[in-house]
C-alpha cells in the first residue's frame, strides 16, 4: 500500500476531530447571507408567467428588496403560490448553501448534479435551483459523517475499522467530485466559495474554481496532495486567464504540511504563488495565513505583479525567507516605493510584518491597523506618523509597560482625533489608572474593548473594578460600543483571595454567604428544572439547581452594571461584560426617551467571534 493510500483514512478522521476554541464561542457566529439575486437572473431571463400581482407589477429589483425581509414561514408560503413565486422564494432560501455532509445537503448536491448534467447536454431546465446560489460553504461536520458512514473516532485499528475508513473516505471523495461538477455546471451565479474542510483540496475542484465566475474565495487549512504521477500533478497547474475576477482571496494553510507524508508543502506553496500571480490585477482583499508552513520560495520580485486594487491586506505566519530577507512577501506586496502602500486602507499583520512597518512610514489611506502578534515596541513610531488611523487593535496581550509608556501617550495625543475603535489586551492582571486616564483622553473613541490577565482556559485573573473604570472613562461621551472580556469578579470582598476557587469564578459558582439560592428561582424556573431529564444522584440534582440559580444571580448583577454604563454614556448601544452581550432599546416618551438594557444571549458566551467581527478584526 502506498503512502497516499495509508493516509486517506487519516484524512477522513481529520473531519471527525472536534475544534477546540478554548471556551464557548457560539453566539452570533453565523455570517449574514448574501442578498438575493434579482428575479430575472434566477429565472435566467424567462418571462414572468405568474398571475401573482406583485410579480406582474413591481420591478424585479424591488421584489428582491422585499422578499429579503421575509422569514422562513413567509418564504414557504410564497413558494406555494406558483412556480414563479417558488423561484422568487428560492432566491432567498438558497442564496447561501452550506454543505455539511448531512443527509439534506447530500440530497441537495444530487439535485444540483442532475441539473448540471442536463445543462452540460444543452437541455433546457425550467425553474432551476442552481442559479439561486450566490455563496457555497463546504464545512463537513463529524456528526453527519458518523451518521452517513458509521465511522467514529476509535482506537481500534482492526481490519473492520480500516475497511470502514476506506469506505467513508471513498464516499467523501465521491461527494467532493460531485460538488466540483455542481460548481462547474449548475451554480452559474456563484460568487463566493468557502472551503473549510480539514482535508487536501482535490485537483478537480481547484481546476473548476480557477475558471468559475467567483469573486470571493476563502480556503481554510489549505493543502494539496503530494502526487507522484506527473500527469496527475499537472492537474494542479494553473494556466491561461484563470482566477481573473477574484476580488477577495483568503487562504489559511494547513499545519499538517509540517508532519504529513501525503501533503506537499512545496506544491502547496507553488500553487498559492501561482494563484497570487493570476488574481493580482483584480484582488482588493488579500489574506494569507500560514504560508511559512510551505517550503516553496516566493517568486523573484521582477516576476511578481503589482496589486493595483489592493485595499485590504492580512498576513499572519507568513515568514518566508529569501536569502537574507525575512520579509520578501511584504516587500512584494508593499514595496518601499509606496505604489501599493499609498492605496492600502486596512492592514493586519503579525510581529514579523510589524518590523517591516518601520520602513514604510506614512500611508495616507490607512484607516485600520491590527496586530496579530506581540511586537516588542507596539510599533509606536509607525503609528505616530499615521494619525489618520480610525481603528487600532492588538489581538494578543502586550506588556502593560509598553502600552502605558509607549503606545497610549502616542494615540492619546491631540493629533489622533480620528481614532474611533480601540482594542487592547494588557498582559498584567489589572489595568492601571495611568492607562485608563490616557485612554480617557481619546475623546473620539466610539468603540472600546479592553481585556487583561490570562486569555485562555478556565482561570480568569482580571478582577475588574467597574467603579474605577467608570470614574476614569467617563469622559468618553462618544462611546457606542463597550466590551470587557476575560473579566472576573471579587464579589464584594468575600471571594477575593486570588486562590484557585476565586480564579475559577465562572466554573466554581458560589453564592455570597447567607444568600439562599431559592431567592433567585421563580415558579417558571422550577417548572423548567423539573422538566429536565433526571440525574443519577440527589447531589447532582441539587448541583444543577444551584448552578442554574447562580447564572440568574450573575446575569442580574451584569445587567445592573450594564445599566450603569448606559446611564454614564448617553450614546452607548452595546455592552459586553461578564460573558453577556447587551443592547440598548430606546423607547420614545412624550417628553423624553427611555433607554432599556436588553440581553442578546440567553446563555453566557465568550462571544469572541462576534466581538472580533464587530471591532473589524475578523472579516465576515
Amino acid at each position: 500500500m502506498t503512502d497516499e493510500e495509508r493516509s486517506e483514512p487519516a484524512q477522513i478522521l481529520n473531519l471527525l476531530m472536534p475544534t477546540f476554541t478554548g471556551g464557548k464561542d457560539e453566539f452570533a457566529r453565523d455570517v449574514a447571507p448574501p442578498l438575493p439575486l434579482a428575479f430575472d437572473r434566477v429565472n435566467e431571463g424567462r418571462p414572468v408567467s405568474s398571475n401573482y400581482p406583485p410579480l406582474q407589477k413591481l420591478p424585479f429589483e424591488l421584489l428582491s428588496d422585499i422578499v429579503e425581509y421575509f422569514d422562513a414561514a413567509d418564504l414557504a408560503s410564497l413558494a406555494l403560490v406558483d412556480r414563479d413565486c417558488r423561484q422568487l422564494a428560492r432566491s432567498v432560501q438558497f442564496a447561501s448553501v452550506r454543505f455539511t455532509f448531512s443527509p439534506g445537503s447530500i440530497m441537495l448536491v444530487h439535485l444540483l448534479l442532475q441539473e448540471g448534467e442536463l445543462r452540460s447536454r444543452g437541455q433546457h431546465i425550467q425553474y432551476p435551483l442552481g442559479p439561486c446560489v450566490r455563496r457555497l460553504t463546504v464545512a463537513s461536520e463529524g456528526r453527519y459523517i458518523t451518521e452517513v458512514t458509521g465511522l467514529t473516532l476509535t482506537e481500534d485499528t482492526g481490519p473492520e475499522v480500516r475497511d470502514l475508513k476506506r469506505k467513508a473516505w471513498s464516499t467523501y471523495h465521491l461527494l467532493l467530485s460531485s460538488l466540483s461538477c455542481v460548481v462547474a455546471y449548475s451554480l452559474t451565479n456563484l460568487e463566493c466559495l468557502e472551503f473549510n474542510d480539514f482535508t487536501p483540496m482535490p485537483p478537480m475542484l481547484v481546476q473548476v474554481l480557477s475558471s468559475s465566475p467567483l469573486r470571493h474565495l476563502c480556503i481554510d487549512r489549505f493543502s494539496i496532495t503530494q502526487l507522484h504521477d506527473a500527469s496527475i500533478s499537472s492537474a494542479y497547474a494553473i494556466n491561461g486567464n484563470c482566477w481573473s475576477g477574484i476580488q477577495t482571496l483568503r487562504i489559511s494553510v494547513s499545519m499538517l504540511l509540517l508532519i504529513s507524508r501525503n501533503e506537499s508543502p512545496v506544491l502547496t506553496g507553488r500553487l498559492i504563488y501561482s494563484i497570487l500571480l493570476h488574481v493580482a490585477p483584480s484582488c482588493e482583499d488579500l489574506a494569507l495565513e500560514g504560508l511559512a508552513f510551505t517550503t516553496a520560495p516566493p517568486p523573484p520580485i521582477n516576476e511578481f505583479p503589482t496589486f493595483p486594487r489592493l485595499r485590504k491586506l492580512h498576513l499572519d505566519h507568513c515568514r518566508v525567507s529569501s536569502g537574507d530577507d525575512d520579509s520578501p512577501l511584504l516587500r512584494l506586496l508593499l514595496p518601499l516605493d509606496g505604489t501599493a502602500s499609498r492605496l492600502l486602507q486596512h492592514l493586519q499583520i503579525d510581529e514579523v510584518g510589524s518590523q517591516y512597518l518601520k520602513q514604510l512610514g506614512y500611508m495616507p489611506n490607512l484607516t485600520k491597523l491590527i496586530f496579530n502578534g506581540c511586537p516588542s515596541d507596539a510599533n509606536c513610531g509607525f503609528i505616530a506618523v499615521n494619525p489618520q488611523l480610525e481603528n487600532l487593535a492588538f489581538k494578543y496581550s502586550m506588556h502593560a509597560s509598553i502600552l502605558e509608556d509607549q503606545l497610549l501617550p502616542v494615540i492619546s495625543a491631540p493629533q489622533f482625533s480620528s481614532l474611533k475603535a480601540l482594542y487592547l489586551v494588557f498582559g498584567s492582571e489589572s489595568i492601571s489608572i495611568k492607562a485608563l486616564s490616557a485612554i480617557s483622553l481619546i475623546s473620539s473613541l466610539e468603540m472600546l474593548w479592553l481585556s487583561a490577565g490570562e486569555q485562555s482556559g478556565w482561570r480568569h485573573n482580571w478582577f475588574i473594578d467597574h467603579e474605577e473604570l467608570q470614574e476614569e472613562l467617563k469622559g468618553l461621551q462618544r462611546l457606542r460600543s463597550l466590551a470587557f472580556s476575560r473579566d472576573s469578579y471579587q464579589c464584594e470582598g468575600w471571594r477575593d483571595s486570588r486562590d484557585e476557587i476565586s480564579l475559577g469564578y465562572y466554573v466554581v459558582r458560589l453564592f455570597p454567604p447567607g444568600d439562599d439560592l431559592e431567592d433567585y428561582l421563580a415558579l417558571e424556573d422550577d417548572n423548567y428544572l423539573n422538566s429536565l431529564p433526571p440525574l443519577d444522584t440527589e447531589f447532582e440534582t441539587q448541583q444543577r439547581r444551584r448552578n442554574y440559580a447562580w447564572e440568574i444571580w450573575h446575569e442580574a448583577n451584569m445587567r445592573n452594571l450594564a445599566e450603569e454604563y448606559v446611564e454614564l454614556f448617553p450614546r452607548l448601544s452595546f455592552v459586553f461584560l461578564g460573558q453577556y452581550p447587551y443592547s440598548v432599546v430606546i423607547e420614545e416618551l412624550p417628553t423624553s426617551q427611555r433607554r432599556e438594557v436588553v440581553k442578546f444571549s440567553e446563555e453566557r458566551d465568550s462571544c469572541l467571534t462576534m466581538l472580533q467581527r464587530k471591532w473589524g478584526i475578523k472579516s465576515n
